[in-house]
């Protein structure tokens, strides 16, 4: 069940591209923790069974010399994050952002679209699932 900041407007479409893929700034819309990537799928299914409410966009880019999932945070996050096995991206860093219709490899692919998600992940909870896979 969606909680109502979920069902409020989500501005995703003044930066979702339209087609394709861009590289969209981090810290207008919102910061980007970056996980590499079999962590990174793992803590999207700590979400979806634990706490789907906090769960806001994520995205995968499996092409990177690294390849890593990115979790929307709100804005501001970068200045004050410190999580094991992440990194987050705020001001002058930007991340591949894909079309809403792009759900699969090949590039970077939602694997949380905005349209179904909270605004942002809950960097709370995800700070707490990252310190938990460092146990």
């Amino acid at each position: 069940m969606k909680t109502d900041e979920q069902h409020q407007s989500v501005p995703y479409a003044a930066w979702v591209p339209v087609d394709g893929a861009s590289a969209v700034a981090a810290g207008e819309w919102w910061d980007a923790v970056r996980i590499e990537e079999p962590l990174g799928i793992a803590v999207v299914h700590y979400f979806r069974a634990l706490n789907p409410a906090q769960l806001g966009p994520v995205i995968a880019d499996p092409d990177m010399r690294i390849p890593s999932v990115y979790f929307l945070v709100p804005p501001g996050t970068a200045a004050d994050w410190s999580a094991p096995r992440s990194r987050c991206l705020g001001r002058n860093s930007y991340v591949v952002v894909p079309n809403v219709c792009r759900t699969y490899p090949l590039g970077p692919h939602w694997l949380v679209r905005p349209q179904y998600a909270a605004r942002h992940t809950d960097p709370t909870c995800l700070r707490c699932f990252l310190d938990l896979t460092e146990r």
